[in-house]
């Protein structure tokens, strides 16, 4: 089936706009891809930077307003930061699986609205 569309297309001379309609495609793909990662790699940062500024944001604003800022507190806010932290994280994997989800449906529901092909267009081989 490739091989005969293959010589279809070199048959009319049409390699050349094909293939550059199919590097057009690449190259956009190949950008949304790239955009892709780099959000990615922004919310990673931004999801492990996080804990870290707010405790340092908690101890700082605890240290200035009180007085009495003990090891012992400093610890249990430690663990109470570290318990929030996979929470946290999870709501991030979530969000990042409900906009791959959103974007197949949309690729999806695009074939799905397709103009279907008539039937006495097509030239079909009977197994008969």
């Amino acid at each position: 089936m490739l091989i005969s569309f293959l010589s279809f297309l070199q048959y009319y001379a049409w390699e050349e706009m094909v293939s550059e309609r199919i590097f057009n495609i690449r190259k956009n793909e190949m950008e949304n891809l790239m955009k892709s990662q780099i959000l990615k790699s922004l919310i990673e940062v931004v999801m492990n930077v996080t804990p870290l500024m707010m405790s340092i944001l908690v101890f700082g604003l605890y240290a200035a307003f009180y007085d009495n800022f003990t090891p012992s507190k400093a610890y249990m806010v430690l663990s109470l930061f570290n318990l929030l932290l996979i929470p946290l994280r999870m709501v991030t994997m979530v969000l990042m699986y409900f906009l791959n989800a959103k974007a197949s449906m949309s690729r999806i529901e695009f074939f799905l609205m397709c103009e279907e092909i008539e039937q006495n267009v097509v030239m079909r081989d009977d197994p008969d």
